[in-house]
């Protein structure tokens, strides 16, 4: 194989992990809230390794994109306006996975690993990331779509 396909190959197993590492992690949070502090807290620990993935998965295909920009393109000038697109959408979504994600999903833990257990204090934290996953993923489909637009 080639080294452009290998890196086409990483490129697409880190886009996966982006999407599909949180894709569960507000459901599973929030159905998990009132069933006790064990509960939540498991929940809450599984949910944090889940956005650990996400971050792995938005930088490794970040790191790949760049990587195929330069092989496969000979750098920025000769790329398509939809990459340029998509590599900005790139770096927004580092900045949610990053910035609102992981930070929600520390409070969550920490919290359900407090003595003072309580699931209605816990709730804006849980809508909080929700939304941090539901515009996770809106920029993750964006980026796939530009990547195969026409």
């Amino acid at each position: 194989m080639q080294a452009v396909q290998i890196l086409v190959v990483f490129h697409v197993v880190f886009g996966a992990l982006w999407f599909g590492g949180p894709l569960l992690v507000g459901s599973i949070v929030k159905s998990a809230a009132p069933h006790g502090r064990a509960a939540f807290h498991a929940a809450t620990t599984v949910a944090a390794r889940a956005g650990t993935l996400a971050v792995v998965g938005n930088l490794g295909a970040l790191a790949t994109g760049v990587g195929l920009i330069f092989m496969k393109y000979g750098g920025m000038k000769g790329l398509p306006v939809r990459f340029h697109i998509a590599l900005g959408l790139s770096l927004v979504g580092a900045a949610v996975v990053l910035g609102l994600l992981k930070p929600t999903l520390g409070k969550l833990v920490s919290a359900s690993a407090a003595d003072g257990y309580d699931p209605s204090a816990a709730r804006p934290s849980v809508k909080r990331l929700a939304m941090a996953t539901g515009i996770n993923h809106l920029v993750w489909l964006v980026c796939l779509v530009l990547m195969f637009a026409a």
